[in-house]
């Protein structure tokens, strides 16, 4: 039986909290506060970094002599988001928990991948408030991994590839090791994410073959987008210190890159890209056949994704389709031949502006959100997974991205539903509080029952949300009220079928068959 250990200290803490709780994990005491009816240990070392080569794996942290007083989570990981910030010794994890979780009734637990690009983000509950989710008696893990070129340097047949994503591997591992003492279940661990945090969640479904979580939801982020295929080449970073031959050695690359101080590094690269890779080892460009009739998926995105990501578009008269096309197809492909037929599909031809405009977002939505949903959601399906499919349309005051942006186009862009799942939001106006209900009544209900709409149906969700079959495309549309709808955008993935199946062996990234 899983011990668990929990003291309340009531005494004049730090930050003004006036009640600690300790909580004794196998890697030592681990001592946060409750605020609430909520337990918080934030910032807690799951991982360390070797600072003499910070591109390389980093390891399982050492285990804590003295408690490890877990009240702040301000330290990030090295990016470049309106100024440098972070530092190397990044890698944390924030635990929230019921105050009155007990070992003996387990909780289901939710491990949060922020999103980001790759290169900018964290797990801090500044960021990611989790009084949403926790009150509906989950546990929430939210998880710090290396960005930019410490996270993703991307070395070909070589051991420095991929460090953002083994971070992940590193502190799921330690959240399967010690939640039970928080009184979460190592058995029922949901791992999900938005955007490059989906991305890696799937690339994790994909790839990894220990048994670290058992359900996945998968929010606006594929391992197969094409978001991915445009990493700045490392040969790249080599010509920025002088080494511009054609066969760099790796180990005097990799310590030259090193003795660069971590920030002067960080802003040499900040206008480059970096994603994870196809490194044939970690990532190979055909995922091993598996199983996973065990494994269930939730998996969705907004009706515009791309409304945020084209924002800057000043007129879509000129809108540079060969640079988007680029990024999912080898040059062979990206002609005027196929721009033409692209635009003769989604009637990009006309003169109205605003027109235009919506019809140029459908297609960015679809090249790099929607159809690469549509292939994973075969692919899974065919490796027998159970697997829901949602879409999300609702247009209200908790739209998170589009408020930051203050944009004002109708529909739901990338990131607005995050609005509804953590407190992110200065509005708490009551006409959205409903929609906060529903998604984390159903984030939650897959978090715990593996069905998001488990019976019987409820006031709270009048509802029942089948999960797709081979036969059938039901998904769930989160509108002003919660619909069961056919088919997605089915004329407009149907054009993409028959371009794939002309084009598709010259796709770039991942290949799902």
């Amino acid at each position: 039986m899983l011990v668990f250990v929990l003291f309340i200290l009531f005494c004049e803490c730090a930050f003004g909290h006036d009640t600690a709780v300790e909580v004794d994990t196998l890697d030592g005491v681990v001592r946060g506060y409750k605020e609430g009816n909520i337990n918080y240990f934030r910032g807690i070392p799951y991982a360390q970094v070797d600072e003499n080569n910070p591109f390389a794996d980093a390891h399982p942290y050492p285990h804590f002599d003295e408690p490890f007083v877990a009240y702040d989570d301000s330290v990030i990981c090295p990016q470049y988001s309106g100024g440098i910030k972070g530092s190397i010794q990044c890698l944390r994890v924030n635990v929230y928990t019921p105050h009155d979780a007990h070992p003996g009734q387990p909780l289901p637990v939710m491990v949060f991948l922020h999103g980001g690009g790759f290169y900018e983000g964290s797990g801090s509950s500044k960021d990611w408030t989790p009084d949403f989710l926790v009150k509906r008696n989950i546990i929430l893990v939210t998880v710090n991994y290396r960005l930019g070129p410490y996270g993703n340097l991307c070395i070909p047949n070589t051991k420095y590839n991929n460090q953002g994503l083994k971070d992940q591997v590193l502190a799921l591992k330690w959240v399967k090791r010690n939640i039970g003492k928080f009184a979460g279940d190592p058995n029922n661990i949901v791992l999900f994410g938005h955007s490059a945090g989906s991305i890696s969640a799937d690339l994790h479904l994909l790839y990894n073959n220990e048994d670290l979580f058992n359900k996945v939801i998968l929010q606006s982020g594929q391992a197969v987008t094409t978001l991915i295929n445009d990493g700045t080449p490392y040969k790249t970073y080599a010509k920025d210190i002088g080494m511009s031959d054609e066969n760099i050695d790796v180990d005097r690359f990799i310590q030259k890159l090193s003795s660069i101080n971590v920030d002067t590094y960080i802003n040499n690269t900040k206008h480059y890209n970096f994603r994870p890779c196809i490194d044939g080892n970690f990532i190979t460009s055909v995922p091993p056949r598996k199983n996973k009739q065990n494994i269930k998926i939730m998996v969705g995105a907004t009706d515009k994704e791309m409304l945020f990501l084209y924002r800057d578009v000043t007129s879509f008269k000129s809108f540079d389709f060969i640079t988007e096309l680029d990024r999912a197809f080898t040059e062979s492909v990206v002609n005027e031949k196929n721009i033409d037929m692209i635009k003769e599909n989604y009637d990009i031809k006309q003169k109205n502006e605003d027109k235009l405009k919506d019809l140029t977002i459908d297609f960015g939505s679809d090249l790099s959100f929607n159809y690469p949903t549509e292939r994973s959601i075969r692919y899974y399906l065919q490796n027998n997974a159970t697997v829901y499919r949602y879409v999300f349309k609702y247009d209200g005051d908790r739209n998170f991205v589009k408020k930051r942006e203050h944009i004002t186009w109708p529909g739901a862009t990338h990131g607005d539903e995050l609005g509804y799942l953590f407190d992110i939001m200065s509005s708490n106006k009551i006409t959205d509080l409903h929609v906060v209900d529903w998604i984390c009544l159903l984030w939650t209900n897959f978090a715990k029952y593996g069905n998001p709409t488990p019976p019987p149906t409820s006031h709270e969700l009048p509802i029942t949300w089948p999960p797709l079959t081979a036969t059938t495309d039901n998904y769930l549309q989160i509108d002003k009220h919660l619909s069961i709808v056919n088919g997605p955008y089915k004329a407009r993935m149907a054009f993409w079928d028959s371009f794939y199946q002309q084009h598709g062996q010259y796709a770039k990234g991942i290949s799902l068959a």
